[in-house]
């Protein structure tokens, strides 16, 4: 695997941002595989993650869109014919479980998992030590299970041909579903993420 963009929190003219900066760009992974190639490494399934525009834990969902900070659409075209003619597998790594913003595709009024109240759920990864919330963690929405299939499905239409797509944290979690309008029971969930991973 390896990791394409990262959001990181910076100061412009003295004005509090965040901005996206590419840890592995297109072209440095094509120059990683070629590497490996040379050492004899011919059996490579490689996963690229956080390359989804916003990089890593990014905020619009919905179709997929390379971040520009990883290169041009002809670098990671490049990219894609370089593993097709090499015979490597490629997948790109989806974020549909944890949302982290309320926009683009997802509404957290109707796709985020409700509490017994019927308000919707915010995670929070927690310190251990103390109970706070964990310093530089970003807070997140769960997709309600009936609605991870369609999102996925389409994300997976909007990939280019011959690249998988990976789930994050869909063998991590399963949970339930309080909505008033749609309960879910964990089964319920899990017939959710084997049909999602059938796709």
């Amino acid at each position: 695997s390896l990791i394409g963009a990262i959001r990181e929190d910076v100061t412009v003219l003295g004005i509090k941002t965040t901005q996206t900066n590419a840890l592995t760009t297109f072209q440095q992974a094509e120059t990683i595989l070629k590497a490996l190639g040379d050492a004899g490494i011919d059996q490579i399934n490689l996963t690229l993650l956080g390359v989804q525009e916003g990089g890593w834990q990014y905020d619009k969902i919905g179709t997929f869109s390379p971040d520009n900070a990883l290169g041009s659409k002809k670098d990671f075209e490049q990219l894609l014919n370089f593993t097709e003619q090499k015979g490597i597998s490629l997948s790109i790594s989806a974020e549909l479980i944890n949302i982290y913003r309320n926009a683009g595709a997802f509404s957290a009024g109707k796709d985020a998992v409700r509490q017994l109240t019927d308000a919707y759920s915010m995670q929070k990864i927690w310190n251990v030590v103390d109970g706070s919330k964990k310093s530089g963690s970003r807070s997140y929405y769960l997709m309600e299970p009936s609605k991870l299939f369609p999102f996925t499905k389409s994300f997976v239409e909007s990939v280019p041909e011959g690249v998988s797509v990976t789930v994050n944290d869909i063998g991590n979690k399963i949970y339930s579903q309080f909505g008033k309008k749609n309960f879910t029971t964990r089964q319920e969930a899990l017939d959710e993420w084997t049909k999602t991973l059938a796709l």
